[in-house]
Formats: C-alpha cells, structure tokens, sequence
C-alpha cells in the first residue's frame, strides 16, 4: 500500500509566503535562501508531498524555481478554480491563513496535474 501524498498548501505575495500542511500554518519570507531551506524540510519528510500555489502574476516564480531546482513536486493553479473550489464548499471567507488550508484541501480533493519544469528556451528568458 502506498502512503497518501501531503498536500502543502502555499498561499503567495510579494513579501511573504502563507504555508499549510499538517494542519499548521507559518509564513516565510518569499526570497530563495528560506525557499531553499523549507525544500530541504520537505524532502526529509517520509512521505511524498506536493505543493499547490495559485498564479500571482509573477510572484510565485521564485518558489516554482526552488521546487523545480530541489525535486519537489509542485502544481501551480489559476486562481478562480480555487475560488470555484471554495464556492463549493460554502467558503466564503478570504485570508492568507484560510487561503493557504484551502489551496491544500484543493490539493487533496482535486490532485491537479504538476507544473512541469521550464524547458531550457524558457529558462533562457530569464
């Protein structure tokens, strides 16, 4: 029997990031030495885990680098399916604490497709 994934829900800004997994929320500082850091937390874990983030125009590509760069499994999904998500669930309120549980449960519920890594033309681009 395999174990079941955790969903790390990750809800992003500019400054900060909103994690939840194991039903404990914490922020970290959205820069790559703490990114680095929790990737390396993550892959001591003894189960799989996959992280689930929303399109934050631009905000959220220093976590895919990071997740992409240390192996870690990672799905970045468009907003509105999420708040779709927490429509069908009567989840009305908004914060980055509920945000980040939710992207986790979306996680958990759904099991969205991974963002695959950058193909070396868009790395380039950079």
């Amino acid at each position: 029997m395999s174990t079941p994934t955790l969903f790390v829900g990750i809800d992003i800004s500019k400054e900060k990031l909103e994690v939840y997994f194991r039903n404990k929320s914490f922020e970290l500082l959205n820069r790559p030495a703490p990114l680095a850091k929790f990737m390396h937390r993550l892959l001591e874990l003894e189960v799989p885990v996959q992280i689930i983030c929303e399109a934050t125009g631009g905000y959220e590509e220093a976590l895919l680098q990071s997740a992409h760069h240390h192996g870690v499994p990672i799905c970045c999904v468009q907003p509105v399916r999420v708040r779709q998500f927490a429509l069908s669930q009567g989840l009305l309120a908004k914060n980055d604490r509920l945000d980040a549980r939710l992207l986790a449960d979306f996680g958990q519920s759904i099991q969205p497709r991974l963002t695959p890594p950058p193909s070396a033309l868009q790395r380039a681009d950079w």
